[in-house]
Parts: structure tokens; sequence; C-alpha cells
């Protein structure tokens, strides 16, 4: 089961504070698609999927036959990559 997120509630630690995410953010509830894509630069979910297609989405859990989710260690390890790809190119 995938338990939702509260829209008004923010669980990412604040950017600016310079702390890194806590064990407690990162064990907390899997992701939908639609709160991915939310929390990850408001991208469509339809960019979602392309970014799966080409190999470059985190990964996901299956939790039923029409139901993906994608845990916060997944979504963290995919920014850590995106991040590190970007910090080469300069």
């Amino acid at each position: 089961m995938v338990r939702r997120l509260n829209p008004d509630s923010d669980p990412d630690p604040d950017p600016d504070s310079g702390s890194d995410a806590t064990a407690e953010n990162l064990d907390g509830p899997a992701l939908t698609i639609a709160e991915f894509c939310r929390r990850n630069g408001r991208i469509s979910r339809s960019a979602f999927y392309a970014i799966r297609n080409a190999g470059k989405a985190p990964k996901i859990m299956r939790c039923s036959a029409n139901r993906i989710a994608i845990t916060r260690r997944a979504e963290a390890a995919w920014r850590k990559e995106r991040e590190k790809k970007y910090e080469n190119r300069s």
C-alpha cells in the first residue's frame, strides 16, 4: 500500500540549511509518480516516462499491476546521480 503525502507538508529538509536528508525522511512513505514529479521540479508525468524509457529514472517498485511507487532512498540516489552528472559538466 502506498501512503499519500499531505500536500501541505514539506518532508524535505530546508535546502538552504546545509543539512543532509535525515534517515527519517529517507525511510518515509514511498512516493507515487505524481508525488515524485511534483517534488522534483514539477516535471510532467509524460516527461517522467520519457526519462524512464531512456533508462535515467529512479528505481521503481511495482506494488500491483497498475501501481508504481518510488522509495525516498531511490529518489535521493537519483537526485545525487543527477547532481553529479551536472557538476562534471562545469
